[in-house]
């Protein structure tokens, strides 16, 4: 009898808007999939807040992502440099610099790793000065978590195209 394979898969449970429970659960995965499936992609997830940065760690690794974390910005451009992650999501407010200077040294470096700014504002000037500064997605909390998925895994997929 042949074994069974499964993927993980996460679930919100979502009350009044705050993230109360994550929950891991599983579901059988087709041979095909296996077929298609990519190297493993480093995502680099910088936020200064823990649980936020546990949820998106999870979330990577739910899609078979490495994940580093930082919780600053110096150790996020440290990381960036040394590391050289496919992917980074990049939170705006940080203790230490924004995540805008943070975005702007990356681009400065010469790295041309996709960068997701996450940000509790959705001014249209700020969403401009990210993109302007060298972001590729730019999204405002709360966000669905399909919809940041859907983004990360594009950029990491052009990426894995173009290499």
């Amino acid at each position: 009898m042949a074994s069974q394979k499964f993927d993980a898969a996460l679930w919100l449970h979502r009350h009044d808007g705050r993230v109360t429970n994550v929950v891991a659960g599983l579901r059988p995965r087709g041979d095909w999939e296996i077929a298609v499936t990519r190297p493993e992609k480093t995502v680099l997830i910088v936020d200064d807040d823990g649980p936020s940065r546990t949820v998106l760690s999870i979330v990577c690794h739910s899609r078979g992502h490495a994940v580093i974390e930082a919780a600053s910005g110096a150790d996020a451009l440290a990381m960036a440099t040394t590391r050289r992650p496919d992917l980074i999501l990049l939170d705006v407010s940080l203790p230490d610099m924004s995540g805008l200077e943070v975005c702007s040294r990356v681009r400065e470096a010469g790295l041309a790793t996709p960068i997701v700014m996450l940000s509790g504002h959705a001014d249209p000037a700020d969403v401009r000065r990210g993109l302007r500064l060298g972001a590729d997605e730019y999204l405002a909390k709360p966000y669905e978590l399909r919809e940041l998925v859907a983004r990360m895994e594009r950029h990491l997929w052009e990426s894995w195209q173009a290499a």
